[in-house]
């Protein structure tokens, strides 16, 4: 089932074949996920112990040695960390998702890489009792992913690239609540451990429902104007308004800002955190408290992504003609988007909706009995006080409309700093708003230059492009992957394309499993 997702998802992302850029990501795509399937078909012989009893009922009663569990637990961190676009087996997802058409990009990235995270949270219990390392892991692994993700948010100009990224982030802040689960189900902590397993599934499920509105969004800016780049957009709420607002609704989500669904999650990793440092546990307290710093500065940094995806594409004055060529998505396109952004405001208002659903399943995977799942029940309290804010926020709309609803009110362009007509090169671009960003973490993120320099005392043209790489993609893993290539190259003599040498290969090795079972048996 899993190489069959594999070879169904690379069709997709390479559906627009024609364009070398996806079919690049296509093949990339289905190596990296090959690569994965292999991880997982050693981990499962490994976890079966022997038996030859492959269902997941019987792997839980085997019994391993240490090492056998740790080779478990990497193989599976490997195979379904790369499916779920962990760091650094994230390379595949910004390649992937922007080649692939929209509709495609929502699927993969609101349902497909969160298997990912379903295979480590359904594989890893059976695997042995998880040790303390395990969730410091994990939960460091997250981390890093969040962090590099959201940066990779903040900087890049095309739409849908910055969505990618924001997926990258978002399955680290889920990977950093399963470590606290797992951390706190190995200190005998169940409050921890519930509340850790339970922000990991409700985020994990909302995550699908607001990264597919967004995506969506991204396909409708792409049909009305013609291009995702960032720099090429602007002004587009008068000719798109009702994509603007769902877009906004999603970015609210993606923020982790109440009353959007994107909340509850981020809010129950928060009280795992405070659990954390209220336990026995050191390791515990450690997590708790880099958790909660980590969990606030990614939520910083996707704040400024979105602010900017958002400013950048529906506010200020166009950036290139086809921006006033704009025109709005059909109803037939909008109702979808609407009914999602509607099941964002109406499952971050009640939460509960969904706690009520994971409630069970992160009650099992902390090992504590089912009556602990009030614990994570408990947080559904919290809409009481968004349905207050909401309220008060609508009131003080309504006193503001009814105090002017008497007064002439004029509406007028800002003060322009003495500039009586600014055009668009007076306003932000998608590079120089992230900027005090990319400058603040710049060791983080490899940046290179390219363009014409000036020459001579009256230059006829010049120009400067920057570009910031990926520091997992382009700078280790891509010329690792580069001597792998050449160190293969000798195996090619092998592979001479003659069926009848292939046949000879098989005979080959039906022959020595032969002699091997024989020689078993005598």
């Amino acid at each position: 089932a899993w190489e069959a997702m594999s070879l169904t998802s690379y069709f997709l992302v390479a559906f627009e074949d024609l364009e070398s850029q996806v079919r690049r990501a296509g093949l990339l795509y289905l190596v990296a996920s090959h690569f994965g399937a292999a991880c997982l078909l050693l981990l499962f012989p490994l976890m079966a112990g022997g038996t030859g009893a492959f269902h997941f009922s019987d792997f839980a009663a085997v019994q391993r040695a240490p090492g056998v569990a740790t080779a478990c637990f990497m193989l599976a961190l490997a195979g379904f960390g790369l499916k779920a676009g962990l760091w650094p087996l994230h390379f595949w997802l910004p390649e992937a998702h922007p080649a692939a058409p929209s509709h495609v990009s929502a699927l993969m990235s609101g349902a497909m890489i969160e298997m990912g995270i379903y295979g480590l949270l359904r594989v890893l219990p059976m695997v042995s009792v998880p040790p303390t390392w395990w969730g410091l892991a994990l939960a460091a692994v997250g981390g890093v992913t969040a962090l590099f993700g959201v940066l990779g948010a903040v900087t890049q100009r095309d739409l849908k690239r910055v969505l990618a990224y924001s997926s990258v982030e978002n399955m680290g802040i889920v990977a950093m609540a399963a470590g606290a689960g797992f951390l706190g189900r190995a200190a005998h902590h169940p409050q921890m451990a519930i509340l850790g397993f339970g922000a990991a599934l409700t985020h994990l499920l909302n995550h699908g429902l607001f990264k597919g509105l967004l995506f969506q969004c991204a396909g409708a800016i792409f049909h009305g104007t013609g291009t995702r780049d960032l720099e090429r957009l602007g002004g587009l709420r008068t000719a798109m308004p009702m994509t603007g607002a769902l877009f906004l609704t999603g970015a609210i989500a993606a923020c982790g800002l109440p009353p959007l669904n994107g909340f509850p999650g981020e809010w129950l990793l928060f009280r795992s955190a405070f659990a954390g440092l209220g336990g026995h546990s050191a390791s515990g307290a450690l997590v708790g408290a880099l958790g909660m710093a980590a969990l606030a500065l990614v939520g910083g940094l996707a704040a400024a992504a979105f602010a900017r995806a958002h400013g950048v594409v529906f506010l200020g004055l166009p950036r290139s003609p086809d921006s006033p060529r704009a025109h709005e998505t059909p109803l037939g396109e909008l109702m979808p988007m609407a009914l999602g952004a509607a099941l964002c405001l109406a499952l971050g208002l009640f939460p509960g909706i969904v706690l009520g659903l994971v409630a069970p399943a992160a009650a099992a995977l902390s090992g504590a009995p089912p009556s602990s799942a009030r614990l994570l029940l408990s947080a559904n309290g919290v809409p009481s006080a968004l349905l207050v804010l909401v309220a008060l926020a609508a009131g003080l709309a309504l006193l503001r409309s009814w105090l002017l609803s008497g007064r002439d009110v004029r509406s007028g362009p800002v003060w322009g700093c003495g500039y009586e007509q600014p055009d668009a090169r007076m306003q932000y671009t998608a590079a120089s708003f992230p900027e005090p960003a990319a400058t603040s973490f710049g060791t983080l993120l490899r940046s290179s230059e390219a363009g014409e320099r000036p020459a001579g005392y009256f230059p006829a043209s010049s120009s400067s492009e920057e570009r910031l790489d990926d520091l997992a993609a382009d700078g280790f893993l891509a010329p690792a992957l580069a001597k792998f290539a050449e160190a293969m190259r000798g195996v090619r003599r092998f592979q001479p394309g003659r069926v009848q040498i292939y046949l000879v290969y098989v005979f080959a090795t039906v022959l020595v499993l032969l002699v091997w079972q024989v020689g078993g048996a005598w």
